[in-house]
């Protein structure tokens, strides 16, 4: 599909800045309402997309274990990094920079694989806090799955799947657009346009550009979803924090089962239900239930009482 906007060449501002506004101001308009409208009326895994969404939005900042030696390590850095990644990502599919969105894609993956090596028994807690400070490189992607690959319920899953050989071929072809192996993702295929004005190309809207960055994206967030479930099984097991809580829940690391439900039905079909039983079977998941299993629910009282407490703390703030 073209553009249904032409431009009057003799309105184009001269000075080079003016005219890199002009050209913006009048295409991105047009680029996003169209991606806005493809994806409402025609995208064909529009619920998946947007249950991705739900799960980047809402979700993804409880992912991380709530342990405090875990926390010393890297705190939430990664996953808060992960979150603004993967929204910047959606923001450039919808706007046509097709190429920006798969880098984004990319990293987005490689600092949920970071933060899950960074708080497992591969590394410790001087690893973690080097990295965190920048004094450290960030490990290599191909080599931190393997690294990981031989612990835990990645093992686990590792041996009744190979996940780790599916998720280095996916990040692999993040990496092909990345690196420009050649003509395939190139501009020309990645993030066409219709219209370049002094090596300047104008945004476009391109559904089949569109459609396949989209697609990109539903499955990054499907393999972050692996990864996370993976460092941090009991997430698989959903807990009756409001119950047991109310308002004074654990920091992080813990899901109610709405969140179990959400999480499970993001992991890719073909490991999902082996990586469930893993969970499910793991000693310290077992562990963790029998001990949320062991409270007793909050009174209405109790939950009253918090309530209150919130208020006063927030009049007082404020």
């Amino acid at each position: 599909m073209t553009h249904s906007k032409t431009i009057d060449m003799t309105v184009v501002p001269s000075d080079p800045w003016d005219k890199r506004e002009y050209l913006l101001s009048e295409f991105l308009p047009l680029v996003l309402g169209r991606s806005k409208e493809h994806i409402h009326n025609r995208y064909k895994l529009r619920d998946q997309l947007e249950a991705r969404c739900q799960f980047m939005e809402n979700d993804l900042m409880d992912v991380r274990p709530g342990f405090l030696d875990s926390l010393d390590r890297v705190w939430f850095f990664p996953w808060v990094e992960a979150q603004n990644e993967l929204s910047v990502a959606l923001n450039h599919a919808l706007l046509g920079f097709h190429r920006a969105s798969y880098d984004h894609q990319r990293r987005a993956l490689e600092l949920i694989l970071v933060g899950s090596f960074f708080i497992s028994e591969k590394t410790t807690e001087a690893d973690a806090q080097r990295w965190m400070n920048s004094a450290a490189r960030t490990p290599m992607f191909t080599r931190t799955l393997d690294c990981l690959r031989g612990v835990g319920l990645y093992a686990g899953l590792e041996a009744e799947t190979g996940w780790v050989r599916e998720v280095k071929e996916f990040y692999w072809r993040l990496s092909d657009v990345s690196h420009v192996r050649g003509d395939q993702y190139g501009f020309r295929s990645i993030q066409p346009s219709n219209l370049h004005i002094n090596g300047m190309p104008v945004p476009k809207y391109s559904m089949e550009a569109l459609d396949k960055t989209l697609d990109s994206f539903v499955a990054t967030i499907s393999y972050i979803a692996m990864i996370v479930a993976l460092s941090n099984p009991v997430l698989l097991v959903g807990l009756p924090i409001e119950e047991k809580f109310g308002m004074n829940g654990p920091i992080s690391g813990f899901f109610e089962e709405g969140q179990t439900e959400r999480l499970r039905a993001l992991i890719p079909e073909r490991h999902r239900d082996v990586l469930v039983a893993l969970a499910e079977a793991d000693p310290g998941v077992v562990s963790i239930r029998d001990y949320f299993d062991s409270l007793p629910d909050l009174t209405a009282d109790q939950f009253q009482k918090q309530l209150e407490d919130f208020r006063h703390q927030w009049e007082g703030e404020n």
